[in-house]
């Protein structure tokens, strides 16, 4: 959007110095053949008035008004530059201050990239120590007899309880079923479901 006003103003500022450089030209060249330019409604009368036969005497004020004219389309063609450039000057302020939000916001995202990341790297360990940590336990729970191991997983948290089984022995899984009460088993049954 701001390159769209970008390319707008400098299409005004162009056009607006061809007028001027017309101008110029246009009164240069008056200057030099001698005649006169006719800006003013009263002047083309005049002009048309002349046409037809009625001449008025020329008193050398038509000149005047008309450089007067030529200062006035001048100033106001300078003005209307001025305002350009103030505006071209405040979109390029404006470019600038977003293309540094743009770097920022580039910035902040790859910090968060490295984060996340990070934190992928992270939680990779963790989850590789847990699976450590109870495939060490589901050893352990192997060799006690099956009595003391239902005991235990009645007290254990059901996710932990059902990670446990899943690594141990199956014939030695099996054999603790017996020692864990039914619903106990069911709810530790249902986690184990959600593993497979």
């Amino acid at each position: 959007m701001a390159e769209r006003k970008i390319r707008f103003l400098m299409c005004i500022l162009i056009v607006g110095v061809l007028i001027k450089a017309s101008l110029t030209l246009f009164t240069l060249f008056a200057e030099t053949s001698g005649e006169s330019i006719t800006f003013s409604r009263a002047e083309a009368a005049n002009t048309a008035s002349q046409d037809k036969g009625d001449r008025l005497p020329s008193d050398g004020r038509g000149k005047k008004k008309e450089e007067g004219n030529h200062r006035s389309l001048i100033e106001l063609i300078e003005k209307k530059e001025r305002e350009l450039q103030e505006k071209e000057e405040a979109l390029r302020l404006e470019e600038e201050r977003l293309k540094a939000l743009k770097r920022d916001i580039e910035d902040k995202l790859a910090q968060i990239n490295q984060i996340s990341a990070r934190l992928k790297v992270l939680t990779i360990k963790k989850d590789k120590h847990i699976e450590e940590k109870i495939t060490k336990l589901a050893k352990v729970f192997e060799s006690t007899p099956p009595e003391h191991v239902g005991t235990l997983l009645e007290r254990l948290d059901t996710n932990i309880a059902a990670q446990i089984l899943l690594h141990m022995n199956g014939k030695k899984a099996g054999a603790v079923w017996g020692y864990v009460e039914p619903d106990r088993a069911l709810e530790i049954i249902k986690e184990m479901s959600k593993f497979r």
